[in-house]
């Protein structure tokens, strides 16, 4: 799907960890015959990675509050 997305030049779609469960119950969907369900699932990831582009090409910070980085100590442990 990502391929896809990049070839034609739409940034990839990521799956949080906190939307796992979303996305499992997603992908069961197609298999109920309600394709839309699924496909509005992605398309709304597909617009939160283009709200995050458009946040970047502005050049202002990314970060998301769930970077690894802020759960680690600042000891590198």
């Amino acid at each position: 799907m990502n391929l896809i997305l990049l070839k034609f030049g739409y940034p990839p779609v990521i799956i949080e960890t906190s939307k796992k469960e979303d996305y499992l119950n997603a992908l069961q969907y197609p298999d109920n015959q309600d394709i839309d369900k699924f496909v509005e699932f992605i398309a709304q990831r597909l617009i939160e990675a283009l709200e995050l582009w458009l946040i970047a090409d502005k050049g202002e910070n990314i970060t998301a509050s769930t970077d690894i980085d802020k759960y680690c100590k600042n000891d590198g442990s």
